[in-house]
């Protein structure tokens, strides 16, 4: 018996062989960042697999994450892929699942060390989705934060720079709409 034929045997039979392989993973370095970064291209709809299989893997690696991980901004990256895929207005990223999100997102880099090596990546992801979900003042900070850095998503835009740089203006101008509300 020779190796089965990924061609006719179809995705049940890759997706086997993934799960094997990130069962050996997990077991020598359980919450990797980047190799659950990776993986999560590897269940999203565009190559082999779906919203649900997406939702689900991320959703139970950073379940059984420590605090810190910075797993939890990963799951940002989900909907922008869910979102992208669908072609979702950008109203979608004010639902109140993505609310929860950005809130575990915002715990997680709480509680990461500071120097983390991924904490510009969570900055990043933080200032792009709170901005599309009108927390403009939350945003703001991640924003201060960054400096000058402009990380994933942003790099994902034709100008990334333009892209960085419109959506701060954003994240300014509704800071200061809220600000004056308060006054």
């Amino acid at each position: 018996m020779g190796r089965p034929d990924l061609h006719r045997d179809g995705p049940q039979l890759v997706q086997d062989r993934f799960r094997e392989l990130w069962a050996e993973l997990v077991e020598r370095d359980p919450h990797h960042w980047s190799a659950h970064s990776r993986a999560l291209q590897y269940w999203c709809d565009k190559w082999h697999g779906s919203h649900e299989l997406m939702h689900g893997f991320i959703d139970g690696a950073i379940d059984a994450a420590p605090a810190g991980s910075l797993l939890a901004p990963i799951k940002l990256e989900v909907y922008f892929e869910q979102f992208g895929q669908d072609g979702e207005k950008l109203t979608a990223w004010k639902r109140p699942e993505v609310g929860a999100a950005l809130d575990a997102a915002l715990a997680d880099l709480a509680a990461a060390d500071p120097d983390h090596p991924r904490a510009g990546y969570a900055r990043g992801w933080l200032a792009y989705a709170l901005t599309r979900a009108g927390r403009p003042t939350e945003a703001l900070e991640q924003y201060r934060a960054l400096g000058r850095v402009i990380p994933q998503p942003f790099t994902n835009f034709k100008d990334p720079r333009q892209a960085f740089v419109d959506l701060r203006v954003a994240a300014v101008q509704g800071a200061v709409a809220e600000a004056r509300k308060k006054a």
